[in-house]
């Protein structure tokens, strides 16, 4: 089992018993949370769901990290513009991250952009 399986914090989202949302969570360094993944079931998108559970970890661990981190896609338009109205800052692009074929074997098309770079944001001492 993978290091990022024993050692996160997954939180969901319910409507009427539902799991609609989850957002997860795991320290990468003694002064760092990252959010490794956050997904709105398709039928909920667009309804402030993802703002959400944003909200919610970003006030859970306020004060139990100095850095909350969350990277993304240079072509995740809606991500990155949600990010960073809760926020978050870019604090580094990986080019390239996307064209490793050991990792991606295929292109990865998104917003009629090949995905090529990897964006690191984060909110700091917040």
């Amino acid at each position: 089992m993978s290091t990022y399986l024993k050692n996160y914090d997954a939180y969901s989202l319910k409507i009427n018993n539902q799991d609609i949302g989850i957002i997860v969570v795991m320290k990468t360094n003694p002064l760092t949370m990252e959010i490794m993944n956050l997904s709105i079931d398709e039928h909920f998108r667009n309804k402030h769901y993802g703002t959400k559970l944003l909200k919610f970890v970003i006030d859970k661990f306020q004060n139990k990290c100095k850095f909350l981190e969350i990277c993304t896609g240079s072509t995740s338009f809606e991500q990155l513009y949600l990010y960073q109205k809760m926020g978050f800052r870019c604090t580094t692009v990986e080019r390239d991250f996307f064209n490793k074929k050991c990792l991606y074997p295929n292109e990865i098309l998104e917003n009629g952009l090949i995905l090529k770079d990897k964006i690191r944001l984060q909110i700091i001492n917040y």
